[in-house]
């Protein structure tokens, strides 16, 4: 970030300036407006050092309490430790106030930085024009004019940022105004600077990574965390270009699902989906209708693109959707999904993880994954799904397996839910295919994948090679081991799915085809404005850790790093992809990290980062019993 212009504290200072006494006690509060004039206090004279010693005479201190309080990110080790005073806020109005001052004390006069003085008064306003740290110092006088007290804070100043409903409405709206202007100026960093990257072009960036056929650069592997961490500051300071005062919040979603358990308030009844939020799909069209953000249009015509689907929309090429808008539905393949991440889920993955590895494969997933099979869904296999049921009843029922009947909603749940993994997983496997172009008015049964392999499976099957079919299964049925939770899985318990009949499962799943996903829940996910909020949620997660239990093993290893072998973007060197600015000494222009150094960067032990959280607290996982901050309490008594 650049350093404030001298000039502009010049225009709001007076040079000669001197504190003389006032003839009786000024007014408590004098307001210095917009304070460019702390502009000057930059860097150049306070970056570097150390904070002097306060001058403690009879006590007097300077509180700072910004738009949202005092103490804001107090848990963070370089305000916790007294290296800095306080944390201030970029362009939102501060308080500064002096506290303690002698009984004798008639005034107080402020300086700032450069040794010029700032209107009197025992309380200012202040405006931060930029991040970087400040020293601001406040001399109380006497009726005399003699100075009987002095203090002096070092400030640095982040962004802060919060859980969405922590905003005021005014800041909220803020931020979703300046969200709105990515998906609606194209190519506009003429008019807001190069920060400025509008949405189809970071959604392009991420579907490209994570559509990739050969891997997943984005998800499935260790730089997960890293590679979103880039994306959310690209995107945090895209809209910064369009108003340099918000910052990016983050949706806690444990929230929701503990209010959803208590039976306080249902998913669907969370602020979030207020229609002047982020909006609530209309089941007939399968979008959010109303609102903000109604009709969001998907791109077409992405030929260009790296990846696209067949229709040439920005998709994920397995995810043959053509509906104009960005898609959400409310189900996985008829199912009612509402497993999101919970209080226990997050507090599993701080308690019982001690190595960097564990915790960065486990963070993806149960932590996280869900929020966007809740918000996508898949559709387009509802039908496929009930009459595979009536074709294994039919089946079973000749056979006279009894345990079918209490079974067979456990495999129903497996295949609704795995539909989109299996599109995915097969589709890299080379056992999908689809067309290489569709006419946009074709319907979708004229674009339909084709599967290479039932054939093959039969034959298999002929041959007793039932190696073969199993392996086709578990291709398949990705998820069956997932949320079998074991090395047993689920269609492994019923002794009436034979290999035959699998083979069967399978011929009618590639016959009758996968469906397709939400946007919320592919490659293309960024254009679905919900999906920002989501991300820095985890990250917070992650400097908890740091904060409280901590890593015993914190090396980033050189094997097993990614669910495909080799697979770029999770190995500790490759590079973040994202063009943003950080803090740790260089001019701030976009730099290039890899994993390893941004991930040591976003240490909460430095403020190398441009915002901070503001806090780490979990107030409703401690009424369902789960206690975070009892966390880093253990790891203060070690």
């Amino acid at each position: 970030m650049g350093q404030p212009a001298a000039a502009e504290a010049a225009s709001l200072l007076d040079n000669n300036a001197a504190p003389p006494p006032p003839p009786q006690r000024p007014p408590r509060k004098a307001v210095v407006a917009g304070l460019a004039l702390l502009a000057a206090v930059a860097a150049a004279t306070a970056r570097a050092t150390r904070p002097a010693p306060r001058l403690a005479s009879n006590a007097m201190d300077i509180a700072v309490t910004g738009p949202y309080g005092a103490n804001t990110a107090a848990q963070y080790p370089f305000l916790a430790s007294g290296r800095y005073d306080a944390l201030v806020e970029p362009h939102a109005s501060t308080e500064l106030r002096v506290a303690g001052a002698p009984r004798s004390a008639a005034a107080a006069v402020w300086t700032f930085g450069d040794g010029r003085a700032a209107p009197s008064g025992f309380a200012v306003n202040a405006t931060f024009p930029a991040l970087g740290e400040y020293r601001v110092s406040a001399t109380a006088y006497d009726a005399d004019g003699r100075a009987v007290a002095a203090a002096t804070a070092l400030l640095v100043c982040r962004y802060a940022r919060r859980e969405i409903r922590q905003l005021t409405d005014g800041d909220r709206n803020r931020f979703l105004d300046a969200m709105q202007v990515l998906w609606s100026c194209r190519n506009c960093s003429d008019a807001y600077g190069p920060a400025y990257v509008d949405i189809y072009a970071l959604t392009r960036q991420h579907a490209a990574l994570a559509g990739d056929k050969a891997c997943d650069h984005m998800h499935d592997g260790l730089g997960f965390l890293t590679m979103h961490l880039g994306l959310s500051l690209a995107f945090e300071q895209s809209i910064q270009a369009v108003d340099a005062a918000v910052a990016l919040p983050y949706w806690d979603y444990t929230v929701d699902r503990h209010d959803a358990d208590r039976g306080a308030r249902p998913l669907g009844g969370s602020a979030m989906w207020r229609s002047d939020w982020f909006g609530t799909a209309d089941p007939a069209v399968n979008t959010v209708a109303t609102g903000r953000w109604a009709f969001v249009a998907a791109e077409q015509g992405a030929w260009d693109a790296p990846v696209h689907n067949s229709y040439g929309f920005l998709r994920a090429p397995w995810n043959n959707n053509d509906r104009p808008w960005v898609t959400r539905s409310d189900s996985l393949c008829g199912y009612k999904f509402e497993d999101t991440p919970s209080c226990a889920a997050h507090f599993a993955l701080l308690n019982g993880t001690d190595s960097w590895f564990d915790f960065a494969w486990q963070l993806p997933y149960a932590p996280h994954g869900s929020v966007h099979q809740y918000v996508g869904g898949t559709l387009d296999c509802n039908d496929t799904a009930t009459e595979l049921l009536e074709f294994l009843r039919d089946e079973v029922n000749q056979k006279k397996y009894p345990g079918f009947a209490s079974t067979s909603s456990d495999l129903m749940y497996l295949l609704r839910t795995d539909m989109f993994l299996a599109l995915k997983n097969l589709y890299r496997l080379d056992r999908l295919a689809f067309p290489a172009f569709c006419s946009p008015d074709a319907p979708s049964s004229d674009c339909a994948s084709t599967c290479d392999y039932p054939t093959n499976l039969n034959q298999a099957l002929a041959h007793n090679n039932t190696g073969a079919v199993e392996a086709f299964w578990g291709e398949m049925m990705a998820w069956d081991t997932a949320i079998a939770g074991s090395l047993q899985t689920i269609s492994s318990r019923y002794d009436w799915l034979s290999e035959a009949l699998k083979v069967k499962v399978m011929t009618h799943l590639c016959d009758a085809g996968f469906g397709t996903d939400g946007d919320h829940l592919e490659a293309a996910s960024p254009l679905d404005p919900s999906f920002w909020p989501v991300h820095p949620t985890i990250e917070r997660l992650y400097q908890y850790k740091q904060l409280s239990t901590g890593f015993a093993n914190e090396s980033w290893p050189d094997e097993n790093y990614a669910a495909t072998a080799g697979c770029y973007g999770h190995a500790r060197t490759d590079v973040v992809p994202f063009a943003f600015s950080l803090l740790e000494g260089r001019d701030g222009a976009p730099a290039a990290y890899t994993n390893e150094e941004l991930l040591a960067l976003a240490s909460p032990r430095e403020p190398n980062l441009p915002y901070v959280y503001a806090d780490f607290d979990w107030a409703h996982c401690a009424r369902a019993g789960y206690d975070f901050a009892a966390l880093a309490a253990a790891r203060t008594r070690r």
